[in-house]
């Protein structure tokens, strides 16, 4: 156990449930009895594996002033992970980490309740949860890409963070769908959760199938999991080949090339109070490598048909961390042509990447991106054969009660409305309202899904009325495929593979409003 950089300035520190680190809902909430990671967000001192003898954590309550200590249970690269005392009293309290008798500033965290979070394989709190299969004769195996579960059995979800609530109290919504677990509770092991769901058989076959749990009001971060017919692998919707699926299920990457053409109606860098819109675009190629996390982020959860489209609360996404290093060569260019002038992308030095970066233009000035077929084409280099990949756009977005729009009331729905002839059934629009999050408001986001041709969407009242009030918030409109009907193709690389890839369009109008 060593310290390193060890300052004499306190440090600010970040608090949250351990299981949704970065995506928990509400935001700084934790529950009795629940497992709690700290980690240093700012300052000194930068703690990496210190000694546990010389580490403690204090929790007081400001309602009682009770202060109550506890030890780590792990300590690894400026992560502690202790198990909160399960008679915390409820309400606001402070959290303070003390590292060789040095105490950081006390960071602020809500004691609710119930305050679930699932774990997940990857380390950002989305994607593919640490769930297992259950199958009817009893036997037990991890939840895989090459071994998903079936309908009609149960899957065992982990998590931290459920307090003292039983069964009745759980909403597990498998695909969107709310089922009741049969059981929620502890599982033996320090602050460590579990919840047994039986899966109806209608849920939606694939890698990817979202789950969500929900306790008492509390929001779970969104994780999936893996959902099959029959013996073997699950269906995802890239193409990957069964080989791929194990290379992912075992921890290691796989290549899935992410084509996009983007147009942005965008305010610009400054002043909020002073905002300027300008529309940027571009195409860009990412040849990269991705694990089973960000294969996962670039799928999307999967979805019930008849609760695919609608409105929810959300929270922040999470950027995802490329593979940036690699042997690749696709050639010295790729070939965009469309309706216009064709564009040439070029590599900017990163081996993955290619792109064009347009001029940047006024939100009134036609995109350059317009309604027609749109081709991709490289002419192969060292490591990879050349590839063609065509997909249609529809028309540009436009927002047509943007103008009128400037104030949100958290009290009552907001219309938005755009044009919506020229769509089809495999154009969506997805419209959030993004504001604050604080232990109060339970969300920083609302988030409405609806087909692109429906025309307007209303953000609900009684979900406005969980966000946070903030002058300068974003309303963002964002045109693009269903996740679930996206054009795909396939690349031939020297050795005789072929690597998967999708080809993209995104369409985007954001608007700075006051939420109040």
């Amino acid at each position: 156990m060593v310290c390193a950089g060890l300052a004499f300035s306190q440090s600010i520190v970040s608090v949250q449930n351990a299981a949704s680190v970065g995506a928990s809902i509400p935001v700084s909430s934790i529950a009795p009895g629940s497992l709690v990671s700290l980690q240093i967000i700012r300052g000194g001192p930068i703690v990496i594996n210190p000694d546990p003898a010389t580490t403690l954590v204090r929790i007081r309550s400001r309602a009682t002033g009770q202060q109550q200590e506890v030890r780590p249970l792990q300590l690894q690269f400026g992560t502690i992970i202790v198990q909160a005392p399960a008679d915390l009293v409820l309400g606001e309290a402070e959290v303070t980490l003390v590292v060789n008798g040095q105490e950081q500033l006390p960071a602020t965290v809500n004691v609710v309740a119930s305050a679930f979070g699932i774990f997940t394989k990857g380390q950002s709190a989305y994607g593919p949860s640490n769930s297992q299969n259950v199958a009817r004769e009893g036997t037990v195996s991890l939840n895989q890409l090459t071994n998903p579960a079936r309908p009609g059995g149960f899957l065992t979800v982990w998590g931290t963070g459920l307090g003292n609530a039983v069964a009745g109290e759980v909403t597990v919504k498998v695909a969107g769908r709310a089922v009741t677990p049969s059981y929620a509770g502890p599982s033996g092991l320090a602050g460590l959760d579990q919840i047994n769901v039986q899966l109806p058989t209608d849920v939606p076959r694939g890698c990817f199938v979202s789950i969500v749990v929900k306790v008492r009001g509390s929001i779970s971060n969104p994780a999936t999991f893996a959902m099959g017919d029959e013996e073997g692998p699950c269906k995802d919707p890239f193409g990957f080949s069964a080989d791929d699926l194990r290379v992912l299920d075992s921890g290691g990457p796989v290549r899935l090339t992410l084509a996009s053409l983007r147009s942005e109606a965008m305010p610009k860098p400054g002043p909020p109070a002073e905002a300027q819109y300008v529309r940027n675009e571009a195409a860009v190629v990412e040849f990269a490598k991705r694990d089973l996390e960000r294969v996962a982020l670039a799928a999307q959860p999967l979805f019930a048909e008849d609760v695919f489209y609608g409105c929810r609360l959300s929270s922040s996404g999470v950027a995802a961390v490329l593979q940036m290093v690699d042997d690749f060569d696709a050639g010295p260019e790729l070939l965009v042509e469309g309706v216009g002038k064709p564009l040439t992308l070029t590599n900017p030095g990163v081996p993955i990447l290619y792109l064009n970066i347009l001029p940047e233009k006024s939100i009134t000035d036609e995109p350059f991106f317009r309604e027609g077929t749109w081709t991709i084409r490289g002419q192969g280099g060292r490591t990879h054969a050349s590839f063609e990949a065509a997909r249609q756009l529809p028309k540009p977005l436009r927002w047509t009660n943007r103008e009128g729009i400037s104030v949100v009331d958290r009290r009552q729905g907001q219309i938005v409305q755009w044009a919506n002839d020229g769509y089809t059934d495999d154009d969506m629009m997805t419209v959030t309202l993004s504001t604050a999050a604080n232990n109060i408001a339970p969300a920083n986001a609302v988030t409405c899904r609806v087909p692109a041709s429906a025309g307007e969407v209303t953000l609900p009242a009684d979900l406005l009325a969980q966000l946070a009030p903030l002058r300068f918030s974003s309303l963002e409109l964002r045109l693009s495929p269903r996740p679930d009907r996206r054009v795909t193709f396939g690349i031939s690389t020297a050795d005789g593979k072929t690597e998967r890839g999708v080809f993209d369009y995104s369409f985007t109008n954001t608007l700075r409003v006051n939420v109040q």
